[in-house]
């Protein structure tokens, strides 16, 4: 269900490119250093979108860099480093740690339960610097699986538990921000959940197995996906932020279709981007 919160990278400026990159590189760092090399190989798309966005609406000091690294040596790579993206780190391990949990609970999966063995420890010690966000995250999966495991087939109900994982993991802070965030990640989960049942749903119709879109017929995706995609806009204006404004932009507004094959895009809202920022 992660991959989808990705950039345009063919709609971004070069410098706007040369940014997003360097978040992830500096996310990719952040897992080595605060899990081991393996928790290199959890990298996603959706927490350096998490680690743009926080990082711009706190405006946080960072440090630059440019190195090499073992996954790829041929050439210095631009990273930054910020407790912003240490924050992300964490999420995305503890998320990917779940994660391997629900797929050996559903499927029996050998390689999810040895691998899950394996970041159990890290996972320990990120839900002791993070219970609220630990707590919310095992409490929405299992109600995920819960509805998924009786074959709810009112697409909202999983949806929503996706919604309330994202929200709290989006509000990093309990500040000024936290309701406008939570209500931002609510909004994507929602869309992320809904969406991947849309692309999987040929597949899971084909081999039996639960999707929560198996008994809506005659629906319109693009529009499904439009109306939910602008809850996420309109909770993202709210946020009135400004800095690397084109990167998220970008991935908002354009990046989240790209896995809908070819979907229709909506219309952009809020003010245009001019072109300033990163990927």
């Amino acid at each position: 269900m992660f991959g989808y919160v990705m950039a345009d990278v063919s709609s971004l400026s070069d410098g706007e490119l040369a940014v997003y990159r360097s978040y992830y590189c500096g996310l990719c760092r952040a897992l080595g250093r605060r899990g081991g090399s393996m928790c290199r190989l959890t990298l996603t798309y959706d927490m350096t979108f998490l680690a743009v966005l926080l990082s711009s609406l706190y405006c946080e000091e960072e440090e630059f860099g440019h190195k090499r690294c073992s996954l790829h040596p041929r050439t210095d790579h631009p990273f930054v480093v910020n407790d912003t993206i240490d924050y992300c780190a964490d999420m995305n391990i503890m998320l990917t740690y779940y994660n391997l949990l629900d797929d050996w609970h559903d499927d029996k999966n050998i390689s999810a339960a040895l691998s899950a063995a394996a970041l159990k420890k890290v996972s320990d010690g990120i839900s002791d610097r993070y219970p609220r966000q630990s707590r919310a995250a095992a409490g929405a999966l299992a109600e995920l699986s819960e509805a998924e495991r009786r074959g709810e087939l009112n697409p909202d109900v999983p949806a929503a538990c996706f919604g309330r994982l994202l929200a709290e993991i989006f509000a990093m802070h309990e500040d000024e921000y936290a309701q406008r965030l939570r209500r931002l990640g609510f909004s994507l989960g929602k869309f992320i959940y809904i969406l991947d049942a849309f692309v999987d749903l040929k597949s899971d119709l084909r081999r039996r197995k639960y999707n929560p879109l198996s008994g809506v017929v005659n629906v319109d995706r693009n529009e499904i996906l439009t109306a939910l995609l602008a809850d996420c806009a309109d909770a993202y204006e709210a946020l009135g932020m400004t800095r690397n404004r084109g990167i998220v932009d970008n991935v908002l507004y354009s990046g989240v279709w790209l896995r809908a094959d070819k979907g229709r895009r909506p219309a952009r809202r809020g003010r245009k981007s001019n072109g300033s920022g990163s990927v």
